[in-house]
């Protein structure tokens, strides 16, 4: 180890794959958790629990041998972390997902680890991807995952959106 200055980083991705295990774990007690309720593994929980487990070898690595500067890895590493919270808000109920929290987690902690400036970029990014992701359901641009019926009518999903875009952005406000 080239010293201390890693060990945050080193927490990190620990963190993340013990998030990824406990994700894992409740999958087993979760009727239809690794499927998304449509018998397809492709549409729940496990494909992102793999990625999450596969990007942690390939952070820890990075971390290891690159001469990439521990602020861009962190910055990296939350930039992937948005995508796959909204992979896995897709995959498992689209608007009414629970796993929605996950990016004020985020944003908490990428405030910790980059700062104000970073908390406020990831919650413009986070709020950014659920807004698309989200809409693009809405809309029927991308496929709804088949687990339960879609929200309700129209006006009633860009309500849901709204609150939590105001939500993610006021995290990283006061991040």
């Amino acid at each position: 180890m080239r010293g201390s200055n890693y060990a945050p980083l080193w927490r990190l991705i620990i963190g993340r794959l013990g998030l990824a295990s406990l994700l894992l774990i409740l999958g087993l007690f979760i009727p239809q958790g690794w499927t998304g309720g449509n018998g397809s593994w492709l549409f729940g929980t496990l494909p992102v629990i793999i990625a999450v487990s596969l990007l942690s070898l390939i952070y820890a690595a990075l971390l290891r041998f690159s001469a990439l500067a521990l602020r861009a890895q962190a910055a990296w590493q939350f930039a992937l972390d948005a995508f796959l919270i909204t992979w896995l808000v897709w995959a498992t109920n689209g608007v009414s997902s629970p796993y929605t929290a996950l990016y004020i987690v985020a944003i908490s902690f990428a405030g910790a680890y980059l700062g104000a400036r970073g908390a406020l970029l990831m919650s413009v990014g986070c709020a950014s991807l659920y807004t698309a992701s989200m809409l693009a359901l809405i809309y029927d641009l991308i496929p709804f995952n088949g687990t339960t019926e879609k929200a309700g009518p129209i006006v009633n999903s860009i309500q849901i959106v709204g609150f939590n875009d105001i939500a993610i952005l006021v995290v990283g406000l006061l991040a």
